[in-house]
């Protein structure tokens, strides 16, 4: 059996950091659910790429860094800071040039084959749209203090 800590941060090491198109869908079941803020879910994983490929779009140096992780067999939780630079497109919004740092926390449960088969993300996406059409000052915590 994989360590689930191992297969978390793979997660965000991969499909973010390396920007890895295939591990999406060699880390995840077929049947794999995921949950975001606003009751927005993903019943497929080509439905998660397209909205991870907006955010790479729109700031292609965002970086995720792990922060902790704790384990409890079926499920894995990951506690992140995102950093990025709104240079790009994305979401159709024109690129403002601002700094994006968000904290946030993804709750994932794998199957019997050690796949994700659910997720939940927790993290103020709202923050980062409005930080896109610019209307907050995004600020600039320091990622190695403690929210």
């Amino acid at each position: 059996m994989t360590r689930l800590s191992d297969l978390g941060r793979a997660w965000f090491e991969r499909v973010w950091n390396q920007r890895d198109d295939a591990a999406i869908f060699e880390l995840t079941a077929k049947n794999a659910v995921g949950y975001a803020e606003s009751d927005v879910r993903w019943f497929s994983m080509n439905a998660f790429k397209e909205f991870r490929d907006n955010v790479l779009l729109a700031m292609p140096d965002v970086r995720f860094d792990v922060e902790d992780v704790i384990e409890q067999h079926p499920s894995v939780v990951i506690r992140w800071f995102m950093t990025g630079t709104h240079t790009g497109k994305g979401f159709g919004f024109e690129p403002t040039g601002s700094r994006v740092t968000l904290r946030g926390m993804t709750w994932l449960k794998v199957d019997g084959d050690d796949k994700f088969l659910e997720g939940w993300d927790c993290w103020n996406q709202a923050r980062m749209l409005q930080i896109f059409v610019g209307g907050i000052n995004p600020g600039s915590p320091d990622p190695k203090q403690d929210s």
